[in-house]
């Protein structure tokens, strides 16, 4: 059963999944630090780990623990997250830069099958593609009169022929009627799918 709804608007069950009053508590140990969740915080952003520890036919839903070498300094804001709470942006993770503790994060999300989170947590690791910087003010000094831009290159509007001159900036090309030959261009940060 998955839900978006926060675990405390939720009636508590028991392991059985009957109402009750009685809460039950599943343990998750992380590097020898024991955490406490509910059936709703192990039922939030489900299917996942912990539903499928507690909730099945394993023995850890008949001793209701688990065992886990995963970072109990993360596991903590899994709690708060599995609590409805919103875990992003981070606070400072002890011992790790922002970005180490987002990465680690999102592998834990992962491990731990938390989906939704692991989306959120991908979208924030994933950098945008740079923007691209073309250089055409060279091309302007060639005598064009007016900045000639990568679009009236590549629809050839503007026509261009090899200057096989030294320079010291190297090869150049120049304005011709007629033949086209491939400019040079200069670009940086360029993403290419």
């Amino acid at each position: 059963m998955s839900s978006d709804q926060p675990p405390s608007k939720r009636p508590r069950s028991d392991a059985s999944g009957d109402a009750t009053n009685a809460p039950v508590s599943y343990t998750v140990v992380a590097r020898g630090v024991s955490f406490t969740l509910s059936r709703d915080q192990c039922e939030f952003d489900s299917p996942n780990f912990f539903t499928s520890a507690f909730f099945t036919g394993f023995a850890e839903s008949e001793s209701r623990t688990v065992y886990t070498d995963r970072s109990p300094t993360l596991f903590s804001l899994f709690v708060d997250y599995l609590s409805g709470y919103d875990i992003l942006p981070l606070a400072p993770v002890s011992g790790m830069t922002p970005e180490v503790a987002l990465r680690n994060l999102h592998k834990d999300a992962d491990y731990f099958g938390l989906t939704r989170l692991e989306a959120k947590l991908l979208d924030l690791i994933t950098p945008p593609p740079p923007a691209v910087d073309v250089e055409t003010a060279s091309l302007a000094a060639w005598g064009f009169g007016a900045k000639v831009t990568l679009e009236d290159l590549m629809s050839g509007a503007v026509q261009l022929e090899r200057d096989t001159s030294k320079h010291e900036e190297g090869t150049r090309f120049i304005p011709r009627r007629g033949e086209t030959l491939p400019p040079l261009v200069f670009m940086r940060n360029v993403f290419v799918e």
